[in-house]
């Protein structure tokens, strides 16, 4: 066991330049050797390269493989990875119901993107059936481990009301927290809130703050409402 968990460490080392000089190529080798011998990282890190023909040649069906070999060992990118080749049909044939499950088990797992990935498509009905209390439901535990476009997503959910209760205080907290960590289209939909009382106490200068924030990020509609406020010194000084 010691022998083959070391193999995938020096393979890292060798892939990361981690102390020793970058090879892929042995990178590659080690993390094979590693999976070949059950290994369950290097079933990821050996499928990666090759799905990618990151440091060695392009081999997809290969590459398919051992992230399977992953998969069937619980090894959580392995099981996100192969549900987006599902998803997308990358180097086998498109299906999402299939992908569906996968990303279920690795969101069963704790795996915030397979979270996100699987509420969108119960969000959209996207190759499975729409249901909007489960997407809101995976779209929250994703938000609640730190996945920013889930919070979002959550917060407009729950601010319209969209297959779940309306909830506006519960949706600001969520877009408050999404902008917090740079989401420009939480930081508008925020301000609008603050700036018309949107379920929440009015807050002309905490609304005029998130604006602003937004049209640092390029926002085009954060950069008409922040205008209109400082035009007519609503919140803020007025700058004409």
């Amino acid at each position: 066991k010691g022998e083959i968990n070391s193999m995938f460490q020096y393979g890292n080392m060798l892939y990361n330049a981690d102390g020793i000089p970058m090879n892929k190529e042995e990178a590659a080798h080690y993390f094979k050797l590693g999976a070949d011998k059950g290994e369950v990282n290097s079933y990821f890190a050996y499928g990666y390269m090759l799905f990618n023909g990151d440091g060695i040649p392009m081999n997809k069906k290969e590459s398919i493989k051992y992230f399977k070999e992953g998969v069937n060992e619980g090894q959580v990118d392995s099981i996100l990875t192969y549900a987006l080749i599902l998803y997308n049909g990358d180097g086998i044939k498109m299906n999402k119901e299939e992908a569906k499950k996968y990303f279920k088990m690795a969101a069963d797992q704790g795996e915030i993107n397979s979270m996100f990935c699987l509420a969108l498509m119960f969000n959209f009905g996207d190759g499975i059936q729409k249901n909007k209390k489960e997407a809101a439901k995976y779209f929250k535990m994703a938000a609640d481990k730190g996945q920013v476009n889930s919070m979002f997503r959550y917060g407009l959910m729950r601010s319209i009301g969209d297959g779940i209760p309306m909830n506006k205080k519960e949706a600001a907290k969520y877009l408050k927290m999404a902008a917090d960590k740079g989401h420009s289209n939480s930081m508008f939909t925020y301000a609008n809130m603050l700036n018309f009382g949107d379920g929440i106490q009015i807050d002309k200068e905490e609304a005029s703050k998130y604006y602003k924030m937004a049209t640092e990020y390029g926002h085009l509609d954060a950069m008409g409402n922040y205008a209109v406020m400082l035009r007519d010194g609503d919140g803020v000084q007025m700058n004409k």
